[in-house]
């Protein structure tokens, strides 16, 4: 298994568990600071792994457009 599909599936493990304030809605989120083909191949492959493990779930994608601002992140 790639690292893609690997984080695409524990993102679905961890989004399922009675986690305390946790939001209710099938919701995982992907940040990154710029695009990049790298990046979007990643993208492609966790959001691919994702709706295989649960087909309900929702993938919100951000880019804050810099990569060494931490407070954006």
């Amino acid at each position: 298994m790639k690292g893609h599909s690997l984080q695409g599936s524990c993102c679905c493990v961890n989004g399922n568990l009675d986690m305390l304030n946790a939001n209710e809605e099938k919701m995982i989120g992907f940040l990154d600071g710029i695009g990049s083909s790298v990046i979007n191949d990643f993208l492609v492959g966790f959001i691919e792994r994702t709706l295989y493990e649960d087909p309900e779930i929702k993938v919100a994608i951000s880019y804050i457009g810099d990569l060494f601002d931490a407070a954006k992140g």
